[in-house]
């Protein structure tokens, strides 16, 4: 009787401290479950309002470059008219002030241009979705700088480009901006040479995607020139809106080239990032699934 006693006593001890122990488990897994659902609702709240702000900036991007417009024209139509009817009676110093004037108009224009093609650029939605042929995409841009190429004597290798879901026009913009980049950066001392290979991949081989999507396809797009190249210090900031390594004197453009391609493949689900040796040549690798989902 008393070992019964004992182990009738350990066990409702035992079976007093199960409880307790289960119980505050379960509380606290109640609790955590709680805070999940606040965080997970914190963070949609918070994507939300991000795209929200994002859709204000491009909104008000698009109506302040649309607005500028206008009073530019103005401009260059009054200093055109000066040109022509006063220039012969205008002092040289004046006249050369006009021409600086219609230089900035015009870089003006171009600044303009380039920020309402920014605030367009990656714009997609599942009904501009499709099955892309890259081949045919990249002999479309190829034909669109066929007279850039003549002008630098420059040469385009092409790999065998797989069928990938994206929208036409931007997937076009984004590889259209590559090779014009390389193009405006190609070396005076040698003829330019645009090698572009293509490998496919799988998610956990491309550093960004996540584990759900490790099976997942992807193709990586490598484009590589022996132009001018940059330090590879630089293989971010090239990407930022408005960033430029080299002066206006030395190559034209406003900076937004780049930017386009990162909103582009960042609008696509992938990725973008660069390799450069100053003085060798620079390397674009684009990377891109197979399937645009919509679901995440």
């Amino acid at each position: 009787m008393p070992v019964l006693l004992i182990v009738s006593l350990f066990a409702i001890i035992l079976g007093i401290y199960s409880y307790v122990v289960l119980n505050k488990e379960f509380r606290l897994q109640l609790h955590i479950e709680a805070r999940m659902r606040n965080y997970q609702r914190e963070l949609q709240d918070n994507i939300a309002l991000l795209n929200k702000t994002n859709l204000e900036l491009e909104q008000f991007a698009y109506v302040a470059s649309h607005d500028l417009q206008e009073p530019l024209r103005k401009i260059s139509t009054f200093s055109d008219r000066l040109q022509l009817k006063y220039k012969e009676h205008l002092p040289d110093e004046a006249g050369q002030l006009l021409e600086r004037m219609v230089s900035a108009v015009g870089r003006m224009r171009v600044l303009i241009n380039d920020l309402l093609q920014f605030s367009r650029a990656g714009r997609i939605s599942p009904e501009t979705i499709e099955p892309l042929d890259l081949n045919t995409v990249m002999n479309e841009v190829l034909t669109d700088l066929d007279v850039s190429l003549q002008e630098k004597g420059g040469k385009v290798h092409v790999d065998q480009l797989p069928v990938i879901e994206g929208s036409h026009t931007s997937i076009q913009q984004l590889f259209q901006n590559l090779l014009s980049n390389s193009l405006k950066f190609s070396h005076p001392a040698r003829p330019l040479e645009i090698n572009i290979h293509s490998e496919v991949i799988k998610g956990k081989d491309t550093g960004f995607a996540k584990e759900d999507k490790w099976n997942e396809s992807f193709v990586r797009i490598t484009v590589e020139d022996n132009g001018i190249g940059f330090d590879q210090e630089y293989a971010e900031r090239i990407f930022l809106i408005f960033q430029r390594l080299h002066g206006m004197s030395e190559y034209q453009g406003t900076g937004i080239g780049l930017a386009i391609c990162k909103k582009i493949v960042d609008t696509h689900h992938g990725n973008i990032s660069a390799v450069g040796i100053s003085g060798q040549g620079a390397k674009m690798i684009v990377v891109l699934p197979f399937k645009q989902k919509w679901d995440d």
